[in-house]
This record gives C-alpha cells, structure tokens and sequence, in this order.
C-alpha cells in the first residue's frame, strides 16, 4: 500500500471513439486512455444535453469467483489513472471539478485502496458489498482449491508468506491501516444477507473510518445478498441522493 500511495500517476490522453448506442437520454463510447505506459480501454456513457456534466469512475467487480485475484493492484492504478485523464481531459461537457468513484464488490475494495492512495483527487466515493478492507479476508475467502491456485499460492508463500504465515505483509497490503489519509464523504450499501463478500467486512471498514472521523454513512440492507436484487432501486436513489449533495 505505502508503494500505491508513493508511486506518481500520469492518466492522460482521453479519447472518445466510436459511438456503440444510443439510448436516447444518453450515448455509450468506446474509449481509451493512457497511463502507466499502457492504453487503457473502456466505456463511457454521455448523457444528452450540453453539459458540463459530474463524471462517476466506475470500479466493477469481478465476475467469476474461480479466477478472482485479491488485491487487484495494477486496478487501483488504473482506476486513478482514468481519473487523471478526466481531469487533464479537454473535453468541454466533462465537469473536471466533480468527479466521484463509485465501486461494486471487489471494485469496492478497489476504491478504498485508491482514496488511500490518492486522498483528494474525487469529491464522493460510494461502495456496493465491498471485499474487506483487509486483504488476508479476501485471500482467505476466494483463494479457491484449484491447480492454478495452488500455484500461485506456492509462489505468494515463496515470495512473502502466506497470511497466517506473515501476518505484518497481508497488514500493509491492505487499506485498512490507512484509511484515517481518506478525505472523502463515503456512502457503503451493503446486504445483510450477503454469503459472498460478509457484511461484517463493510462493519469493520465503518467502523475504522468513524475512529478515524472519517464522514461515512452505512446502509444494511436487510433481506438482500450480494446482488441487491429487490432494493436495488432503492440502493441507487440514495447513491443519486448522496452524489447530488456532493458532487453539486
């Protein structure tokens, strides 16, 4: 964590390419973006209208929990490094000066390692069933039994030690110890129900952040797992709710 928040960021070079629909109240293109001496490509939604508009950088999450890698490091990186492109962006109809992240499960987590890292580079963060904050958890609760994971658990062991093994490692590897460098408002949903990533996750991580007097509001969400399939809507008017308050 402490090479996250030491490294320089270079996000540059936003480009709009090629329109992939139109959907009335808003278009999706394709984009790309430069930084860490790679091009990052992605999506971006423009709503109709002039403009200028807040922008949400959004951090998914991971899709098939047989190939999930916790930590995601080099996603921090990118995720910041879009933010840069925003904001150095010539792009008249994106507001540079209001700009939120907004994460989902383990690009929950991505978000929390990136407002450590870069305390004051958005205005709002707002986090749906987010891994832990502690990145032995997460090891723990998705390193799978499987050839390939058994692989790469030889190599962390090798390398660093596995978390029981080196407990001080998984510690500073995880944005939990630094969350009292975090400077914005943060809004966490999260299901009470939810089997994959546990709401006592997002309890510690709250808890953490009032110690450290951090502005934090949590949502449970009784009933719900880890898709919000039932208040979803609700879950989303409060998001709408909070970026209004803090990004206008």
């Amino acid at each position: 964590m402490q090479a996250l928040i030491n490294k320089k960021y270079d996000g540059r070079d936003l480009k709009v390419g090629r329109l992939l629909a139109d959907n009335g109240a808003y278009k999706r293109y394709i984009i790309t973006y430069r930084g860490d001496g790679l091009t990052v490509s992605g999506v971006m939604n423009v709503p109709d209208g002039k403009g200028p508009f807040p922008v949400l950088v959004l951090n998914h999450g991971y899709i098939d929990p047989d190939t999930y890698f916790p930590g995601q490091v080099p996603y921090a990186v990118d995720t910041i490094n879009a933010v840069r492109a925003v904001k150095s962006s010539k792009l008249r109809y994106l507001d540079k000066d209001r700009v939120g992240w907004l994460g989902r499960s383990m690009g929950g987590g991505v978000t929390l390692t990136a407002l450590v890292a870069q305390p004051g580079l958005v205005d709002a963060a707002v986090i749906y069933a987010s891994v832990s904050s502690m990145t032995a958890d997460n090891w723990n609760q998705f390193s799978r039994p499987s050839e390939d994971r058994a692989r790469t658990n030889r190599r962390m062991a090798r390398t660093y030690g596995l978390p029981d093994e080196s407990p001080e490692f998984w510690r500073a590897a995880s944005s939990r110890p630094y969350l009292d460098r975090v400077t914005e408002p943060l809004l966490v949903h999260h299901g009470i129900q939810d089997n994959t990533c546990p709401i006592r996750w997002s309890e510690a991580t709250v808890k953490a952040l009032k110690a450290a007097g951090k502005d934090v509001t949590f949502v449970r969400y009784r009933g719900e797992g880890h898709t919000f399939e039932r208040q979803w809507r609700r879950s989303i008017e409060r998001t709408v709710d909070f970026f209004d308050k803090h990004l206008n």
